[in-house]
């Protein structure tokens, strides 16, 4: 049998159940169900709200009558056996899903604005778009996946590539503002950030045009984007002062591994909306000096040293609550680079120590102040991991669930990867997910509510976590919780 499929109505089935004044589930008490169930197993189970369910529905439709049949000859004393239940939870989540395709299709109430955006549902093309397209699009995916929730259903938003895409890629997209395009667009032909002193020529006139086309924004991190230009010319001014820094092997390779800037991860919403982030520039500023410090043992010139802890002084004082860099949490990041949620788990333990005394080496300040610290997490991780079987792992919709929406960028990994709020709200979608589609997976609904219960575990312990917060520093963003392999929005604009 197929794992990945719900539904398929054999040849014998046909025979079976729709054969001249044949009804499944006649011949008495609980005698029939595997044979309803073989006859309309396997039709697939549509991978998108906007594929034809019409075959899938029926097969739903007929399991349902032929279970229901199978029971109309049984007492109050038949026990009713445990793979009769897990087929009735089958037809019964199959239907539901029917139920809710019904509603967004044929009302056209969810799909209008997908039907008439068609650049919005070629995922393949989603790259080529334009930054305000792809906050349009967005858009439309945020509102569709609304309309579909408020049918009644979270399996299909699983399911679903585009709304699985849109939820991921599309963190942050209201703060977008009118004329960012532009500002980008003469960032890149400018030369963009590719390296320490492109960065140093570009960055006061590209934060100064964020500043101003997004003048009527309300402001986003801890400090004015006026305060962070400061911020860099101070750097920049050491950078101008001492030009062979950008040749000091220390400081290149420190900033090899420093957190993306705004822009610079191609194909995604939330870089660019970064770049009203004044956090996220203060938590770039501090790695980027914390570099400089390192480059002390290049001997760059008499006044180095005092220069540098000038500007670290001024930049702590100016970015007071952003966390500090934590480089050597990066020793500790043993999951490959495409990290399969199956293969990290007996990982994960040894991680979190590693990860520990790395933040105790380098200070409070590189730690996130939350009310629960990343062992708390470890422990639901690990409850996680033991409640998986070989059945969920090998079903399409759960591995969508436990796709760990990881950065590939060295600098962003680290700040996730150290951040335990950043734990709970990935191990927060990935069980309600999981749970939502178990059922569409053949799994009883004893495993619905296993992972309900550790979904509920999860809330309780980081209740502040689930809205995309700030993860314990106030007004901050999580803009890197994705893959920056997958690109949604180009830097065409």
């Amino acid at each position: 049998m197929d794992p990945f499929n719900v539904f398929r109505v054999t040849f014998l089935g046909m025979l079976i159940c729709f054969n001249a004044n044949v009804e499944c589930g006649t011949s008495g008490c609980y005698n029939d169900y595997q044979q309803c169930y073989d006859a309309n197993v396997k039709i697939e189970r549509p991978q998108s709200l906007r594929g034809d369910w019409t075959s899938f529905c029926n097969a739903a439709n007929t399991l349902d009558s032929c279970l229901k049949n199978d029971k109309t000859s049984c007492g109050l004393n038949d026990a009713e056996p445990q793979e009769y239940s897990k087929y009735v939870d089958i037809a019964t989540d199959s239907k539901k899903s029917c139920k809710v395709v019904d509603c967004a299709t044929n009302g056209q109430k969810c799909t209008a604005s997908l039907a008439s955006n068609p650049k919005c549902t070629d995922i393949n093309n989603l790259k080529s778009l334009k930054l305000a397209e792809g906050v349009n699009c967005c858009k439309i995916g945020t509102n569709t996946k609304t309309c579909l929730q408020d049918c009644g259903d979270n399996n299909i938003i699983s399911s679903d590539p585009l709304l699985r895409q849109s939820e991921a890629l599309c963190r942050g997209y209201n703060d977008y503002c009118s004329g960012m395009d532009s500002c980008f667009a003469d960032l890149y032909q400018k030369g963009g950030f590719s390296d320490p002193s492109t960065l140093c020529k570009n960055v006061d006139s590209f934060i100064a045009c964020i500043e101003n086309k997004c003048a009527n924004k309300g402001q986003i991190g801890r400090q004015t984007l006026s305060k962070i230009r400061e911020v860099y010319k101070d750097i920049c001014g050491v950078v101008v002062k001492y030009p062979t820094v950008g040749s000091c092997k220390s400081f290149t390779s420190c900033i090899e591994n420093a957190p993306s800037l705004p822009g610079t991860v191609t194909g995604n919403i939330p870089s660019f909306m970064s770049a009203r982030d004044t956090d996220r520039w203060c938590q770039v500023a501090k790695y980027y000096i914390s570099c400089g410090v390192a480059a002390k043992s290049c001997n760059l010139g008499a006044d180095y040293t005092s220069d540098v802890s000038k500007v670290q002084a001024n930049t702590n004082q100016t970015c007071t609550g952003v966390r500090g860099p934590c480089p050597s949490v990066l020793g500790c990041l043993k999951f490959g680079n495409t990290p399969i949620f199956r293969d990290i788990c007996p990982k994960i333990p040894e991680f979190v120590t590693c990860t520990d005394d790395a933040l105790k080496g380098c200070g409070d300040g590189s730690r996130v102040n939350a009310a629960y610290s990343l062992s708390d997490v470890k422990d639901l991780y690990v409850e996680t991991c033991d409640a998986m079987n070989d059945e969920l792992y090998q079903c399409t919709l759960v591995n969508s669930c436990l796709d760990l929406l990881l950065p590939l960028n060295a600098g962003d990994m680290i700040y996730e990867l150290s951040d335990q709020t950043s734990w709970c709200r990935n191990l927060n979608r990935m069980l309600k997910c999981t749970a939502d589609v178990s059922t569409a997976c053949k799994q009883p609904k004893s495993v619905h509510d296993k992972f309900m219960m550790l979904y509920n575990k999860v809330i309780k312990l980081c209740p502040d976590d689930q809205n995309n917060s700030s993860g314990g520093q106030a007004g901050a963003r999580r803009y890197f919780q994705l893959k920056h392999s997958t690109n949604f929005i180009g830097r065409s604009t």
